[in-house]
């Protein structure tokens, strides 16, 4: 019976110690409630979700939705459990560093874990509020903060060119690969759809009355389009052009002279989203292959070898030291 008792009172003590624990290694994630035997997540804990919880629990999480809605610190002071209370305390000061952008508000926490948090939110929100990327490499410590940080900037200034008649194709070249492809295409597809009335007005028309022929006439005007479009480096101008062979050959001529302008910018400034705008296929990925290989040279780094197509290029890639 002795025995019994015993290990009643160790299991007694073992469950406090462990509920004890779990308090200490989730002190900001969760809410416990006893009641119901669960925990609760605070990302995900609504005003409904509360009403559902036990008593201290519920106010605790009322409280503290209530401290960080409000951004006051002081109605931390209603949370009874000492670790969320700290959390809102450091959650309304993270708050404010990112809607004032100043790196002292972060200096008054504590902890340095808090303090590095801080510092990355609050660069976080001033890259965003100024579409400058350059600001996310300031975000230390935490590579997928600082990843994150960067797609959420490109997806920003992407929007705005979304909404705009105006935006340059060169805007395009700062934006990471996925979101570079959706930014040209929107671009083209608007110069495309304007351009081909605007040229089919511009061009110089007198020229072609001559002949009263309309089949003379119309190849005179495709002609006019055709030279122009080679002048202007512009292959949306081809696309007023009707007849079909004439277009064709257009379009190609253009393509090719446009290509090989971005083939040699791209190996100049060894930017690879350059040579996403190269129409041809193969040409595409020569200059890929190129950059990469001119790139890992730089660096002295094969780690850029292995998206290299061309197996010569690769294994001369894969000898840098």
């Amino acid at each position: 019976m002795r025995t019994f008792f015993t290990l009643l009172v160790l299991a007694l003590i073992g469950g406090i110690i462990y509920l004890y624990m779990i308090s200490q290694r989730y002190p900001w994630d969760f809410v416990y409630d006893f009641e119901s035997n669960k925990f609760y997540s605070f990302d995900v804990v609504k005003e409904d979700l509360i009403d559902t919880l036990g008593d201290q629990s519920g106010k605790d999480a009322r409280a503290y939705h209530e401290a960080i809605s409000k951004k006051d610190e002081d109605l931390c002071a209603n949370i009874k459990s000492k670790s969320l209370k700290k959390t809102c305390r450091v959650d309304i000061t993270i708050q404010k560093a990112k809607d004032d952008g100043s790196e002292e508000i972060c200096e008054t926490l504590t902890g340095q874990d808090d303090k590095k948090r801080c510092n990355n939110e609050r660069l976080h929100s001033i890259a965003l509020r100024t579409s400058n990327k350059v600001i996310c490499d300031q975000i230390v410590d935490n590579m997928d903060k600082h990843l994150r940080c960067i797609e959420d900037v490109d997806s920003n200034i992407l929007n705005a060119i979304l909404e705009s008649d105006t935006a340059d194709e060169r805007v395009c070249d700062t934006l990471g690969d996925s979101f570079f492809r959706e930014c040209i295409t929107h671009i083209k597809k608007n110069k495309t759809a304007k351009n081909y009335t605007s040229t089919i007005d511009s061009i110089d028309k007198d020229d072609c009355t001559v002949s009263s022929d309309p089949k003379e006439k119309q190849k005179c005007q495709d002609n006019k389009l055709f030279e122009k479009a080679k002048k202007t480096s512009d292959v949306t101008t081809c696309t007023g052009i009707q007849d079909e062979e004439i277009k064709q050959k257009c379009i190609q001529q253009v393509s090719y002279t446009n290509d090989m302008v971005f083939f040699k910018s791209a190996k100049e400034n060894k930017k690879l989203n350059i040579c996403n705008k190269i129409v041809d296929t193969n040409m595409k990925v020569q200059c890929r292959d190129l950059v990469l290989l001119d790139m890992a040279q730089s660096a002295k780094n094969t780690a850029f070898c292995s998206s290299i197509q061309d197996e010569t290029l690769k294994q001369e890639c894969n000898s840098i030291r």
